[in-house]
């Protein structure tokens, strides 16, 4: 500044000089110029002060200097500059052009983690200078290592000062080992009804960070820190927190729960057949372990498999055997096998396999279908509608007190004998099984591949019914379900209806099988029982076993009906009961080895030899029972038999001297009979043989009967009668079989042997 106002000083000076020059030269042009500058923008001059001149000097462009900066400009604003002039001193100004921008940085430096700078403090915060690298070449130990902790080492840069730390890996002291024992003398546990902790057994070198035991059964996947109770063979898992000190640690192994021990003390037991040891378990016995397991169950019982809780008599091997509680074990001791017995409470039934007579006893031999049977029980035989008692029992040769179901046993009965009954007879508890004429079954017909029949069965089939459990075989009929036609092979059909000559005994559930000749054809299980009534002369199930005949014209005849062995039919037959004597009636019969029984008024008659019965003409109604002996059909024919007079026998007598002794020809109406008479015997030391002969055997027969009403059977139309022989009277009947009116002649020939 000081050298810019000398130089000023010296401009001014000079324009002086030339002023006075000038003024000096005005004078001798005659004008006086003023001193003082005068001036516009662009120059300067100096004016006449000579009265009433106007003149001015020459103008001269003004001779301005650099100028001085009187406002500074700025970023934002513009600046103005003062321009002098060298000699008059004329002032302008010009603008000076803002200032270009200028970035201003902070003295302190910024730091990141890696790098340090100025950051710029205008607004251009954005800019930074003097970027650069920390430089760390000093690093010192902050924090030593540790259990759990590396060492810290620290350094600043060595330009900006920032600091930092830095973690040496692995540099850490590593945790302590420990150890986990489980002691040697462990070998499990056995079951005593409380939890089995192994905590007492394990050793541990320290618990820091804690300890626990895990325990799980073998073959599952969760754990759990309850300690097991029950048995079985269970996974332990010993587990030690690790800390910063101490290193983790664990153990893995296994245990078991051992079954406590029920001692089997005997090898024979017996029990009633469905009921409970005071346990209230089916076994063989029972312990009273509650002390022993404190407390977790009241009894434990030894038991059987389920096929040896049914009735009979069992040898059952002791490893099949269990306790019902599996956390105890059966000690078998020597034991190999034990008998147990299962007495059947239901009612007692068997039947007669064979029969043999001691003395006035009767042994029966029998396999017990059914119940328990002890000496001294009554039986009574469904058969013969008798009861007895049990005098004694055998069994495998060896006398018992008791029997039950499958036991094979001879009974001693008194009060019977082996006439009144067979192979087959049912015998059980008095009043316990009822007996029916119909079972009504489900029935199974085996197919051919089951070894049955081939072909179907019908309503009105006739088989043979075979009762296993009494060794019984009965004939009987059967009758399909209403509805049904046919049954096939390898059905099986409900409400099938089985009937019976005589009532059977039975009950629901029984079953039996159906037989052909040399084969097994099906099987039926009773599932209704019935006994046939006849009010109205059939019964509600549609079995008719009372018909109804009425004489007419002299005769009746009934259907040709099916009958079972020992089936009885009954037949009220209507008579006209118009005579006031006696009349007799012929009852015939299509199948001759059936029976009949006539009843009236309180009377019971059997026909004669002949068929013939006498009743009184007056009697209007009487009864024909017909009893079959064997299965088959027949018909039942009733003819009024018209009285003839009563003609006495013709008496024959032998010629002395020929030994022959003749009637003579004599005719015969259709049908007619004539009755000879002679008396035939012997002598004390010969036999005599007598030959009976007629002339015409294809119209007539011949008939001999005894003084006692029987027929004689001849041999070769002879008779021989052994020396001694007391001579009686011998009927002969000859009989006119045709329709023909013949004559015939009878002839006896006596030859002495």
């Amino acid at each position: 500044m000081k050298r810019k106002t000398i130089i000023t000083t010296f401009a001014f000076t000079l324009m002086l000089v030339l002023s006075l020059s000038l003024l000096s030269s005005c004078n001798k042009n005659k004008h006086k110029f003023a001193t003082e500058w005068k001036c516009d923008e662009k120059s300067h001059w100096h004016e006449c002060i000579t009265k009433k001149h106007t003149d001015i000097s020459e103008k001269i462009a003004h001779d301005f200097n650099e100028g001085v900066v009187t406002t500074a400009p700025t970023e934002t604003e513009k600046g103005v500059k003062t321009l002098t002039c060298k000699t008059c001193g004329y002032q302008k100004t010009e603008p000076i052009d803002t200032l270009p921008h200028t970035h201003k940085y902070a003295t302190d430096w910024s730091t990141d983690e890696t790098n340090h700078w100025h950051v710029a403090i205008c607004e251009h915060t954005e800019m930074k200078k003097d970027v650069g690298a920390h430089v760390f070449t000093t690093w010192t130990v902050k924090t030593e290592a540790n259990y759990g902790q590396n060492r810290i080492e620290q350094s600043n840069c060595d330009v900006c000062g920032f600091h930092t730390e830095k973690e040496i890996e692995e540099s850490m002291l590593q945790p302590k080992e420990r150890t986990i024992e489980v002691a040697e003398t462990f070998n499990g546990f056995v079951f005593d009804g409380t939890h089995k902790s192994i905590d007492e057994f394990v050793t541990v070198t320290n618990e820091e960070g804690g300890m626990t035991i895990k325990y799980r059964l073998e073959g599952e996947e969760e754990w759990t820190t309850e300690a097991p109770t029950t048995v079985g063979k269970y996974e332990y898992f010993i587990e030690l927190k690790g800390t910063i000190e101490w290193a983790y640690k664990d153990l893995k192994s296994n245990f078991t729960i051992s079954p406590y021990k029920i001692t089997l003390d005997k090898d024979s037991f017996e029990a009633n057949f469905g009921e409970s040891l005071p346990s209230g378990v089916f076994g063989l016995m029972y312990e009273d372990v509650s002390e022993k397991v404190n407390g977790w169950t009241d009894y434990a019982t030894i038991c059987v498999p389920k096929e040896y809780q049914e009735a009979g008599r069992w040898e059952i091997s002791v490893e099949e055997l269990f306790v019902d509680d599996e956390n105890f074990v059966i000690d078998y001791g020597t034991f190999q096998k034990v008998s147990f017995v299962v007495w059947d409470t239901a009612d007692f039934y068997a039947g007669v396999k064979d029969i043999f007579q001691v003395g006035s006893d009767v042994i029966i031999s029998t396999e017990i279908a059914r119940g328990t049977l002890t000496v001294g029980d009554e039986i009574y035989f469904h058969e013969i509608k008798k009861t007895v008692t049990v005098l004694k029992m055998e069994a495998k040769r060896n006398i018992i007190q008791k029997a039950t179901v499958g036991d094979e046993v001879s009974i001693r009965v008194s009060e019977l004998t082996k006439e009144e009954i067979s192979r087959g007879y049912t015998f059980s508890k008095p009043n316990s099984i009822s007996d029916y004429n119909r079972f009504v079954v489900r029935m199974k017909l085996f197919s051919k591949e089951e070894g049955g029949k081939h072909t179907p069965i019908s309503s009105g089939y006739f088989p043979t019914a075979n009762f296993k459990d009494t060794f019984s075989t009965v004939q009987s009929r059967i009758t399909l379900p209403k509805g049904t036609e046919m049954m096939m092979p390898g059905e099986t059909l409900d409400n099938v209806a089985v009937d019976f000559g005589t009532q059977q005994p039975g009950f629901i559930g029984r079953k039996f099988y159906i037989m052909e000749p040399g084969q097994m054809i099906a099987e039926c299980e009773i599932t209704d029982v019935h006994n046939h009534k006849y009010p109205n002369g059939s019964c509600s199930c549609g079995y008719y076993a009372r018909h109804t005949l009425t004489i007419e014209d002299g005769t009746c005849q009934s259907k040709d009906l099916t009958y079972l062995i020992n089936e009885k039919r009954y037949f009220d037959v209507t008579l006209p009961g118009d005579a006031t004597e006696d009349v007799t009636y012929k009852i015939e019969l299509s199948e001759s080895s059936y029976s009949v029984k006539i009843y009236y008024t309180g009377a019971v008659l059997t026909p004669d030899a002949e068929g013939n019965i006498k009743i009184p003409g007056s009697l209007e109604r009487m009864e024909v029972d017909v009893i079959a002996n064997k299965p088959g059909r027949c018909v039942l024919t009733i003819t009024r038999v018209e009285q003839e007079p009563v003609v006495e026998p013709t008496r024959l007598n032998f010629d002395e001297v020929t030994n022959v002794a003749t009637s003579g020809q004599v005719g015969y109406r259709p049908n007619e009979k004539k009755e000879y008479v002679i008396g035939l015997g012997t002598t004390r030391i010969q036999n005599v043989t007598f030959t009976f002969e007629i002339s015409n055997k294809k119209d007539c027969s011949i008939t001999v009967y005894n003084a006692k009403g029987e027929i004689v059977q001849l041999i070769n139309d002879s008779l021989t009668l052994i020396a001694g022989t007391v001579i009686t009277d011998y009927k002969i009947v000859v009989q006119n079989i045709s329709s023909k009116q013949p004559f015939c002649k009878l002839t006896i020939t006596k030859k002495v042997l």
